[in-house]
């Protein structure tokens, strides 16, 4: 088997075999047969190693094409254009990725389909067109498409497509190239809104406008210059017409002699750039002209101005009526300072005037916070109270129920102390709103302040000294003592906190006041008269205007979390102000702080002693019916009035109650009933069962209401009013004195 010689490769391919079969024999000494045998073996031998040789050859001929393929495969696909085959029906045959996304559709979807029927319809009639040039020129046509978008923004591609040349018939296919050119068509649209929109501006503004070339001589000095277009206000402005074209010097002749600064200031802005402004009494026009010049391309310049004769005749009346003012000056100058003379005089009693209303407006704006929050004290007291009648009362049956220094009776002594303090608190709470019940005694104030000082000397620390000077002329108040007790306390509670960190000392003095005349008074709300002037001053840190305008407003404080709650001075002033008296305040930054509180003295009064009843508790077997809408309530209410003797019926429903009294109405000695109660109030109750039984013995008890207080209960026939909670000493000695016929209201 041979294979035919003179071909490159087949040379070199039997070079190769040979040299390498040559490294494969042995040196031998064969015979002529022998030779003629082993040359056609060796012939063979080469032949094969020339078919290896030219295989591998092939195969790396095969994968470089490959490579290529790929290469070239990827260039078309990810190419930044879109590369479309179209038969002569415009349908597509073939298209490379790009094209694809341009049309937003898989590529696998496009062959088959019309690129028309991605067009819109306007760019169909356009394409079909352009397709059948693309087969009939050989150079490629080129058109400008929008394709079809639905709820999207408009997309614009531009196409160019050649005929792809058959080895001989008729042209069956063309190639497009596509092009996405939606932000240039974007461009090339905004550019025409823009020209359309300068177009209009130019034309329809109401200065002049005039673009100019600047024309200059052989030494770039400025010679003339010629319009190169103007608007419609540059005519209407100046009657000049028909200037575009032409020269200034010949559309206004002599100008350059009149006016040779417009040619400098012109010249000047064509070269350099600089924008430049100015006025000037325009003489060939007889009239004066705000002119605006600037440049945006060398030797050009465009010009902007505005008619502002009536302006300026404007100005020189207003000049000539200077001037007279200038002459009448020394006259009004005298006239002016007698003047001032006297409204200084008014304005100084009028800023005295200013100061007291003003005093007066924010005197009626605290009063206005403390009625609002005295409202909101209100509405929670009722069932706070509730609360704490429950726990008070069930703690102390239980404390008498435990056997002496128990454990049990200790920590039901300490849930009652706490419950008596929660009851304090709220009367605070209802104080600072003067809605609480007060008993108001004629009281020498010198003892309680005493008393109280007593009290708060051993929860102070030995850093803070307290001082007094207590003076008897002060003489007595009307007032409650539990709550003058309460006036003293957080005073000084207040002044030792801005000592806690430095010490310092607490000086408390009492004093009387009189005086006849509101000018003399302390506080302008003050009416003549004597007072008890109590003072509470500290040498702590102080306060600023800024806080010193807040400090009697609740819950407002400077103190840390958990330090305090704010109510301290809004109570005090609640109180203060239900006793008819004053309270103020003086302080700066690093000096301390006062706070004088005034009371209207009683003369020649004597104390009563303010503290409670002493004795045994007493006790009874008469019959009581007890009605509240509280569970809990009617419940300990029933178990310790029974521990005290008493028959006691419990209802938690007011109709319930009611309707067993209309069985008997002699059944019961007495009737203890709550105020709020749903499906029928307290007072309600009250007038069906007086209605039933005029001389019931009635006890009407409340956490708090705004409907019913100790007058409208004793106008309703109520023998006893009642606050809760109430301990069991309270309730009892309330029961006996009404059962003995002693009304406490």
């Amino acid at each position: 088997m041979k294979k035919e010689k003179g071909t490159p490769i087949d040379t070199g391919l039997r070079r190769r075999a040979e040299e390498r079969l040559k490294g494969e024999k042995k040196e031998a000494g064969p015979s002529p047969a022998e030779q003629d045998a082993l040359r056609m073996v060796h012939e063979l031998e080469v032949h094969q190693i020339e078919l290896e040789l030219q295989n591998e050859e092939l195969k790396q001929a095969r994968g470089d094409l490959e490579k290529q393929v790929v290469k070239y495969s990827d260039l078309y696909n990810f190419a930044p254009i879109g590369y479309f085959t179209l038969d002569r029906a415009g349908a597509i045959r073939e298209a490379n990725l790009t094209g694809a996304r341009l049309l937003k559709v898989e590529r696998s979807l496009l062959v088959g389909r019309r690129l028309g029927s991605f067009l819109n319809r306007e760019s169909r009639d356009i394409f079909d067109g352009c397709l059948r040039a693309m087969f009939e020129e050989t150079a490629g046509p080129t058109c400008e498409l929008a394709l079809l978008t639905i709820g999207d923004p408009p997309r614009y591609v531009q196409i160019e497509g050649t005929p792809v040349e058959p080895d001989g018939g008729e042209v069956l296919h063309c190639r497009v190239v596509m092009i996405d050119v939606t932000r240039r068509t974007q461009a090339e649209e905004a550019l025409q809104r823009s020209e359309r929109r300068y177009h209009s501006l130019f034309k329809n503004m109401l200065d002049g406008f005039a673009y100019c070339k600047m024309l200059f001589d052989d030494q770039m000095r400025p010679v003339d210059f010629v319009y190169l277009e103007v608007n419609d206000a540059f005519g209407k402005l100046t009657g000049l017409k028909n200037v575009t074209g032409k020269k200034v010097t010949e559309v206004i002749p002599g100008i350059r002699e009149v006016h040779p600064e417009l040619f400098e200031t012109y010249g000047r802005v064509a070269l350099t750039g600089q924008p430049e402004s100015f006025e000037i009494e325009f003489a060939p026009l007889g009239a004066w002209l705000a002119i605006s010049v600037y440049s945006t391309e060398k030797e050009y310049f465009e010009v902007v101005f505005e008619d502002i004769t009536e302006r300026k005749r404007a100005e020189a009346v207003l000049s000539k009526a200077h001037r007279i003012l200038i002459d009448a000056k020394s006259d009004v100058d005298h006239i002016v300072e007698q003047r001032t003379s006297e409204l200084t005089k008014a304005y100084e009693s009028l800023r005295i005037e200013t100061d007291e209303h003003r005093q007066a407006e924010a005197l009626l704006r605290q009063a206005h916070k403390m009625e609002a929050i005295g409202t909101l004290a209100g509405g929670i007291a009722h069932d706070f109270n509730n609360i704490l009648a429950a726990i008070i009362g069930f703690s102390e049956i239980a404390i008498d129920k435990s056997p002496e220094g128990s454990p049990v009776r200790r920590h039901m002594e300490r849930v009652f102390a706490a419950g008596i303090r929660g009851r304090e608190l709220v009367k605070q709470i209802l104080a600072f709103s003067r809605q609480a019940e007060q008993e108001k005694l004629p009281l020498k104030l010198a003892s309680v302040v005493r008393e109280t000082l007593k009290l708060l000397r051993a929860s102070l620390p030995s850093t803070i000294d307290i001082r007094t000077n207590l003076q008897s002329e002060a003489g007595f108040v009307l007032a409650d003592p539990t709550q003058m007790q309460q006036v003293i306390m957080n005073l000084c509670s207040n002044a030792a906190h801005a000592m806690r960190r430095t010490g310092g000392s607490i000086s408390v003095e009492l004093s009387g006041l009189s005086f006849s005349s509101a000018e003399d008074a302390p506080d302008p709300t003050m009416s003549p008269g004597s007072y008890a002037r109590l003072s509470v001053a500290d040498t702590g840190e102080g306060m600023s205007p800024e806080i010193m305008e807040h400090i009697f407003d609740p819950f407002f404080t400077t103190k840390a979390a958990g330090e305090g709650t704010g109510l301290g001075l809004s109570v005090v002033h609640g109180i203060v102000t239900s006793h008819e008296g004053r309270i103020g305040v003086s302080s700066e930054p690093d000096k301390g702080s006062t706070f004088t509180v005034y009371f209207p003295k009683l003369p020649g009064e004597k104390s009563r002693d303010s503290t409670d009843e002493g004795g045994s508790i007493p006790r009874g077997r008469e019959r009581i019916l007890f009605i509240d809408d509280e569970e809990d309530l009617a419940a300990m209410a029933d178990e310790m009035l029974t521990d005290l003797g008493y028959r006691v019926t419990a209802k938690t429903g007011a109709r319930e109650a009611l309707a067993l009294f209309r069985l008997n109405p002699s059944r019961f000695d007495l009737i203890i009933t709550d105020v709020t109660m749903p499906e029928m109030t307290g007072e309600e109750l009250v007038k069906e069962i007086l209605a039933l039984r005029a001389d019931t013995p009635i006890i009407m008890c409340t956490g708090f209401s705004y409907l019913v207080d100790a007058d409208t209960a004793r106008a309703a026939g109520i023998k006893a009013f009642a606050m809760k909670p109430l301990t069991k000493k309270e309730i009892a000695m309330t029961v006996r004195k009404v059962l003995d016929g002693h009304s406490s209201l």
